[in-house]
């Protein structure tokens, strides 16, 4: 709704994960509102505004964990969102700071990075919203818009590709473009309106979809090769029919890094890769795996910064995947 010359200080609260919730608990104290936790909690009303903002966009968790997790995906869109719009309003809007980087305890805030230097959701997102070349999409109803962002100080080139998936991956319509936007700009570089694609509320109609079985998603290459990937939805996640999902994975080890590649049956919505013993920052997390081909994420052993592995099948042994489905 609105349109800041320069945001200087917003925020969206999290909690931190499992791992690092249980340097400061004891099992019984593990409910968002026991007097350990909301001890780790110093704005009175934020607990409330996650609960709310949850029940806005997802299935009550089924567990603490589970609600842990939730929210830090919560605190991601919430302030990608925010970035994206102000990005896409450039000359308008020359800059947002969102509050804040890190943590001086283990604690819920606003953070990105935790007390033990555990990066949330919103910090791998970050990477993407902020980078000098950025895409985004922006919803009105049934109409998707594709925009490029870019930061630097030459013109890109790119290719686009935006698509009309099932759920199980299916295909339904594909539209492109390619073209180039200029240095320090921001343009909108497609659009498609989805109306026809649906089925009314209520009202079964042959050749035509429900809202809740389907997804958007926007691929650009640009002209170094660099593709950036964006997913959008027409109702809220705790609306969507989501699968659950078959994942294949694999790990290989190379001299300085680890491998693992990701390859499901079904629309996975924000994935998350974690250690159940060691800590680690992967190259990407927090994924979404849109098409049956297979998705690698490196670890470099350099960011491996608590615990070690034998190898890849002990790396795998160890390696915790939990999405959106997974949280009901």
């Amino acid at each position: 709704k609105y349109f800041f010359r320069f945001f200087s200080e917003f925020g969206f609260q999290s909690f931190p994960c499992m791992k690092t919730v249980e340097s400061f608990t004891k099992e019984t104290d593990r409910n968002i509102f026991s007097e350990v936790m909301e001890s780790h909690q110093k704005n009175d009303a934020a607990n409330g505004k996650m609960l709310y903002y949850l029940s806005e966009n997802f299935r009550y968790p089924k567990d603490f964990k589970s609600l842990l997790y939730a929210t830090q995906i919560l605190q991601a869109m919430a302030i990608k969102s925010g970035v994206e719009h102000w990005r896409r309003n450039r000359g308008r809007c020359m800059g947002t700071l969102y509050w804040q980087v890190n943590d001086n305890w283990p604690v819920a805030s606003w953070s990105s990075i935790d007390y033990f230097g555990r990066w949330k959701a919103l910090h791998y997102a970050a990477v993407h919203f902020y980078a000098p070349v950025a895409a985004s999409i922006k919803r009105d109803g049934t109409k998707i818009s594709v925009y490029l962002e870019n930061e630097t100080f030459l013109s890109q080139d790119y290719q686009v590709e935006l698509k009309l998936k099932t759920l199980d991956l299916k295909e339904l319509d594909s539209v492109s473009a390619k073209g180039t936007t200029e240095k320090l700009s921001s343009a909108e570089i497609l659009e498609k309106d989805y109306k026809d694609f649906f089925e009314e509320v209520g009202k079964e109609t042959a050749g035509k979809v429900k809202k809740q079985q389907v997804f958007a998603e926007a691929v650009i290459t640009l002209a170094d090769g660099t593709v950036l990937k964006e997913v959008e939805i027409f109702v809220p996640y705790k609306y969507l029919d989501l699968n659950n999902a078959v994942i294949e994975t694999s790990v290989t080890e190379q001299e300085t890094e680890y491998r693992i590649t990701l390859k499901a049956d079904t629309f996975v919505p924000f994935l998350e890769l974690d250690l159940v013993d060691a800590d680690a920052v992967f190259t990407d997390n927090y994924i979404m795996l849109t098409d049956t081909k297979p998705t690698e994420i490196v670890l470099k052993k350099e960011k491996l910064f608590a615990g070690s592995f034998k190898d890849a099948d002990d790396l795998k042994k160890r390696l915790t995947l939990q999405s959106v489905r997974d949280t009901y």
